[in-house]
């Protein structure tokens, strides 16, 4: 740990801490951690490329490397086909 928000340190928040950490981003980032009896998740402050496929950063989810074109991301839209005119008919006129 690097440092602690000035509010943490008087536990003035109740709900959550700021602390300055140094974070070696060629690893996988992870979204939480657990305390004795208590899960913690994580929000990264500051990092705006982090993947939450493959939890690294550098890329979002929509472009990890790690998801294939035929996974479940996948969207298949069909292509749409010219369609003609219609037809319409003259046999029934007023005159």
């Amino acid at each position: 740990m690097l440092k602690i928000d000035g509010h943490t340190s008087i536990h003035s928040r109740k709900k959550f801490a700021r602390i300055c950490v140094e974070v070696d981003l060629r690893q996988q980032l992870v979204p939480s951690f657990s305390a004795p009896g208590k899960d913690f998740d994580l929000e990264y402050e500051g990092l705006h490329l982090i993947c939450f496929n493959c939890g690294r950063y550098g890329h979002r989810k929509k472009d990890c490397p790690e998801l294939s074109i035929s996974g479940t991301n996948a969207v298949s839209v069909p292509e749409s086909q010219p369609t003609d005119p219609p037809e319409y008919s003259t046999s029934n006129r007023l005159e």
